[in-house]
Formats: C-alpha cells, structure tokens, sequence
C-alpha cells in the first residue's frame, strides 16, 4: 500500500470515527451491549457482525481474546479494511470454528442478515462451551406504530424485525432467555428514519460499510453527513427524552442449554393448540 493510499485510509478511518459520535443508535447499542457483557477479560469471545468496525473495536475494549467474522461478503470486506487482515464470512450455514470453541458470542444484527436463521443459531450453539452465553442486538418489531408504517413506505432498505416471542422461537431448542433489554423510543426512531432519509440521498447507507477501495469523493460526504448530524443532534437528544413511547431495537442475553428440539403438541385432528384456541371459544366444545 502507498503512502497516499494509508493517508487516506488513515483519513476515512477518522471521518468513521466522528460519525460514530454523532450517532445516537450506535452509541447507545454500544453502552447497552457493554453493560451486558461486563468485564470480559477472562473469556474468550467471537462477534458476527455486519460490518461495523468501530463497534467492534469498542467491545474488544472489554478485555478477553476476540475473534470475528462478518454475517456475509459485504460484512467481511468492510471489516477486513477496518483492521487490515483477512476477515472470513459466514457462508453455507457453517461457521468455522470448532465444537465447543468460545464462551461469548456476540450476535450484532446478524439474524436479520441471514436466510436461514434456525440453521444459524444452530451452528452457534455448537462453537460455544456448555455455560457459555449468547448476546443478540436486533430491530424490534413494533406493530400499530407510525414509525413502522413509515418506514416500510420509506425508500430505505429495511431488514427484518423481530419481537420477543418471534426470538424465543429462534432460540427455543438451544437457548435460555433470562434478560432482555429494548431502548430507542418511537419519537426518536421517527425523527431518525428522516434524518437517514437525507442521509441516503448523499451516500449509500449504512455509513459504517466500508469498501475495501473508497471513492475520492467519499471524505467530501462524509464531511457533509458530519455537519448535519452535528447541526440536528440537539432535537435527537430531545427526542430521546420521551422514554414513554414504545422502543425499537432490543438486546437479549441468553444461555446455552442441551439442544433438544421442543416441538409444538398436536391435537388429534393435527391442529396446534393455538389453533384450536382461535377457533373454539374457551369453555365450549364448539366453535360458536
């Protein structure tokens, strides 16, 4: 790599770094995920991450042996640039690392980036030990919400949410669930999903992927995403006082168990017993 090529890697890297304090999301998933993990320096710890670097520099903060791996290509590639080594990609449902390998796993929006979320959170359970511990970061869904209706009609890519009985379901035959966190109230949401609407029309988003080879113009973006997310900050932190209103992301720390595949009870006639709830008034015989 040539001088100038460092430079500007050096230069980008600092541009990440001051969006990243510009960015309430992040930051508040990083002091939650912080706060759930504690002091990790006697574990040894993987993350499978979208692609977000600073984030993962800021858990190996936390002490403990880290290993990485990014969710996809994409995520792999950007994370690659970020600590200049080779970074391998989850791919045909297998994660390479052997049985019984770590005592954390880091889940950082990863579920939503995969096709097979089942086969995934398999594979998970079997790289980590017998006591070990999972933290997962997702969206929440919120149903009946003005910001969940604005942004599935928003231009945005929106990956797929989930509410705590969808990720129990995810984690059921593998995994125990004693602690979940959600943060990041509607109004906020709300007011971010148009912040990132402007954002969008200046650089591709999410901004913390980064492509191995950057566009010249890239450090001119950046400077101008910067100078709007500083200008707009204090209504975000307004905004993020109205703690009263349904949240939006959450974070789930769970156990590993013996994996034993729990299977829904059948009625005889091969309907579920939710089924036969729907359809029959609880206490009658008949569907009436």
């Amino acid at each position: 790599m040539s001088r100038r090529d460092i430079a500007e890697k050096e230069e980008i890297i600092r541009w990440q770094e001051k969006l990243l304090k510009r960015s309430y999301t992040r930051n508040l998933q990083k002091m939650k995920m912080s706060e759930l993990i504690g002091n990790a320096q006697h574990l040894h710890s993987l993350e499978i991450s979208t692609g977000d670097g600073l984030l993962t520099k800021s858990l190996r903060e936390l002490g403990g042996s880290w290993s990485l791996i990014g969710v996809n290509n994409k995520a792999a590639s950007s994370l690659s640039y970020y600590f200049e080594q080779a970074v391998p990609a989850y791919e045909n449902n297998e994660l390479p690392f052997p049985d019984s390998h770590f005592d954390l796993l880091i889940l950082s929006h990863s579920l939503a980036h995969v096709n097979d979320p089942h086969a995934f959170v398999k594979e998970c359970h079997r790289i980590i030990k017998d006591d070990g511990w999972v933290i997962i970061s997702e969206q929440r869904k919120v149903p009946f919400n003005i910001c969940t209706l604005c942004n599935t009609l928003s231009s945005m890519p929106h990956p797929p949410k989930y509410n705590t009985a969808e990720l129990y379901q995810i984690l059921k035959d593998g995994f125990d669930v004693p602690e979940t966190i959600s943060y990041s109230n509607s109004f906020v949401e709300l007011w971010l999903l148009g912040v990132y609407n402007l954002i969008q029309k200046i650089h591709e988003l999410p901004l913390w992927l980064v492509t191995d080879k950057p566009k010249n113009e890239t450090l001119f973006k950046y400077r101008k995403i910067h100078n709007l997310l500083t200008l707009l900050s204090p209504l975000t932190a307004l905004f993020a006082l109205f703690q009263f209103f349904p949240k939006h992301h959450i974070l789930l720390k769970s156990r590993r168990r013996r994996w034993s595949p729990r299977k829904q009870p059948k009625l005889i006639d091969g309907r579920s017993i939710a089924e036969a709830t729907i359809n029959t008034r609880i206490g009658s015989a008949a569907p009436f």
